[in-house]
């Protein structure tokens, strides 16, 4: 029954459970290649020698695997809330509820792993032929114990899953469920009184924090790991008491003679505070991978592991940041409702949509040039990457950016306009 069930919702929200089946697959295919290249090099072995770089690279890339499985699955789960109040209102238990979405998971899981170890396999040509023109001696093979050290990542990540699911269904109430943007934020005002500080200082520190450490990179190249991820708690402040209180200010003021911009830089404030955390992960993993990358460029085995994990980790955070940006959007459509009734036509109301994403990714990728390009610019400058390899690596971390962008637009306008869709369907 409860498979049947699980069967039949996935079949009606087929797009969502597509983005959510779409990460199990990156991350199978990612997590089994990663492990077939650290076991063909017999020097590298993550388990006993704690200490080599992949060993760090690992944890990292587990973590953030993790992070981004979450992410998806709260979009995921949170966008069934009417399904899931339906049947607690017809008298399902919070255990029935868990193992619903639980079927559902595993479903998606059984079909992505089979097909991730395929991709992966295939990929393991181009990577040889990459290393090939580097080290004739090196080669990557496929390895079982890889099969079976991906699958054991992600049954840990799927336990972590149904006990966010059942804790999900356990505190939101029947209510609660049926309309989920009546949840509301908590308040960001600070307890502890750091609101006497004058706020011109407070943005001029946060400033400093977010640009001092690119000039850093520039004149010691092994401290960029350390100094980039100070800039990067700058940029969690900027994005509190400067980017924020900016736009709200150019809302109140300039913004007021084109509503269109007006609304658009609203929601834009508010969909940059939601994706803080995403944005600080995106470009945190990104900064570490690289400075890693730079650093093990002597070793095959650690500079393409470091190398793939890069690229993927890339498409993975960008993904994890667009479900986030999924679940916001999605009860948008009742502020649209609203702009409809005093006076906003739809065609306003899709420019507004589309200035907004402009905003958000906009902000994104203009952070993302600041430090990842600095960063590159100043290992080529030393000599240690080609101008050949920098552009690749930040073509590397701006096109999932863009593509996400894009799949946001059309997510984006399905929350809003429902009924466009369903007129296409019926034309069709």
């Amino acid at each position: 029954m409860i498979l049947r069930d699980a069967l039949r919702s996935l079949q009606k929200d087929f797009s969502k459970a597509f983005f959510y089946w779409l990460i199990f697959v990156l991350t199978t295919m990612f997590i089994y290649l990663f492990y077939n290249i650290a076991m063909s090099d017999p020097s590298v072995d993550p388990i006993r020698n704690p200490s080599s770089t992949i060993t760090y690279v690992m944890i990292l890339v587990v973590i953030l695997c993790s992070v981004d499985i979450l992410f998806a699955n709260d979009f995921y789960v949170k966008l069934k809330g009417k399904d899931l109040a339906v049947r607690l209102i017809c008298g399902g238990r919070f255990t029935q509820i868990a193992g619903f979405l639980l079927a559902q998971t595993m479903l998606l899981l059984v079909l992505a792993v089979p097909l991730g170890i395929i991709l992966s396999n295939c990929l393991l040509p181009l990577v040889n032929a990459m290393m090939s023109s580097v080290d004739q001696s090196f080669a990557v093979s496929s390895h079982p114990e890889a099969m079976l050290n991906a699958t054991v990542i992600l049954l840990y990540v799927v336990f972590w899953i149904i006990l966010l699911n059942m804790s999900f269904a356990y505190r939101n109430a029947v209510g609660l469920l049926m309309n989920p943007s009546s949840i509301t934020s908590a308040s960001e005002d600070s307890p502890f009184g750091t609101n006497l500080v004058p706020k011109k200082a407070k943005q001029i520190f946060w400033i400093a924090v977010f640009l001092v450490p690119i000039l850093l990179i520039y004149w010691n190249r092994s401290l960029a790991i350390l100094v980039s991820l100070i800039g990067m708690v700058g940029l969690n402040g900027c994005l509190s008491d400067v980017v924020a209180p900016w736009i709200s200010q150019q809302v109140s003021g300039r913004l007021m003679k084109d509503p269109d911009r007006m609304a658009a830089a609203g929601f834009a404030r508010r969909d940059l505070r939601v994706l803080k955390n995403n944005i600080f992960l995106f470009e945190a993993g990104a900064i570490i991978l690289v400075s890693m990358l730079v650093d093990s460029i002597g070793s095959m085995a650690e500079g393409m592991t470091i190398f793939i994990s890069y690229l993927v980790m890339a498409c993975l955070q960008a993904l994890a940041m667009m479900f986030k940006f999924g679940t916001e959007i999605s009860g948008r459509r009742r502020l649209f409702l609203t702009l409809n009734h005093i006076g906003f036509i739809q065609k306003d109301q899709k420019k507004i949509i589309h200035q907004e994403i402009f905003y958000v990714y906009g902000f994104v990728i203009g952070v993302t040039l600041l430090y990842i390009l600095n960063i590159l610019l100043a290992y080529t400058l030393a000599g240690d990457l080609t101008a050949g390899t920098s552009a690749f690596l930040l073509a590397g971390a701006l096109l999932p950016l863009l593509i996400c962008a894009g799949l946001n637009l059309l997510l984006y306008r399905k929350a809003v306009f429902p009924k466009e869709r369903e007129a296409r369907m019926h034309a069709d």
